[in-house]
């Protein structure tokens, strides 16, 4: 029996996720690296000659693989939003790296960690994601003051172990989504603000009546991956795993 392509197996994996995706204003999806390794070809084939330089300049081939398919799935979801050919649409990148979508009025953002990469587009406002391995944590302990504000290191008085270090991964994540929301990476210092879930946050901090977002937590691939996503005040994002098992 000939296997269904990428292309089938990924409809497929958002029909059995939800039966009606029109009316949002954000879409969220979340997938396992090992999950699509069998359609790795084709997912490669779907990709830009800019986006294939970007996969080659990763020095281990896990890597490699991991990007090709957070590409394609990524290029994927832009086409099931717009109803554009996935290959044809202009994904890029602007002067600063940040993530373009293709799409008129179209905002993006995609975030890779090991074995698991997370995917987002807005269609009002701006949008940022971002996804860590749970196990990727022990090691913030050593930077948490330049991580937390203030009131986010009071919250951790009393934490020990793996409590404390998954509080603190948390953290990460939600700033990490808010930053690239705002469009300035790691340019901001992440302990010159908090960012609780559900709590405004502007784009632009001088102008805190401006623009603003609010960081969700998700836990579409827990317990093994914890991710975040920023986005409009109002938006209440369509999540999807993609998962071509139940597809």
């Amino acid at each position: 029996m000939q296997r269904p392509t990428l292309h089938e197996v990924f409809t497929a994996s958002l029909a059995t996720a939800s039966p009606a995706t029109q009316g949002n204003t954000a879409w969220v999806a979340a997938a396992r690296v090992g999950d699509w390794m069998p359609w790795l070809e084709q997912a490669c084939a779907l990709l830009s000659d800019a986006e294939r330089s970007r996969v080659a300049r990763k020095r281990r081939p896990q890597d490699r693989e991991e990007l090709v398919l957070c590409y394609a799935l990524h290029r994927l979801l832009l086409a099931a939003w717009s109803g554009e050919d996935a290959a044809g649409l202009a994904v890029g990148r602007d002067a600063d790296g940040r993530p373009l979508s293709g799409v008129d009025g179209v905002g993006t953002s995609l975030s890779h960690t090991r074995g698991a990469f997370a995917l987002a587009i807005a269609g009002e406002g701006a949008v940022g994601i971002d996804i860590e391995a749970a196990d990727n944590a022990s090691g913030l302990e050593e930077i948490e003051g330049q991580v937390c504000h203030p009131l986010e290191l009071q919250r951790l008085a009393g934490l020990v172990g793996a409590d404390r270090h998954a509080r603190l991964l948390q953290t990460w994540v939600r700033k990490e989504a808010y930053l690239k929301a705002a469009g300035v990476g790691l340019d901001w210092e992440m302990a010159g603000f908090a960012a609780d879930p559900g709590c405004p946050l502007p784009l632009v901090p001088a102008d805190p009546a401006g623009a603003c977002v609010c960081v969700q937590e998700l836990d579409l691939l827990q317990p093994t991956h914890l991710l975040a996503v920023a986005v409009a005040p109002d938006s209440k994002p369509w999540v999807v795993h993609l998962d071509p098992l139940t597809a």
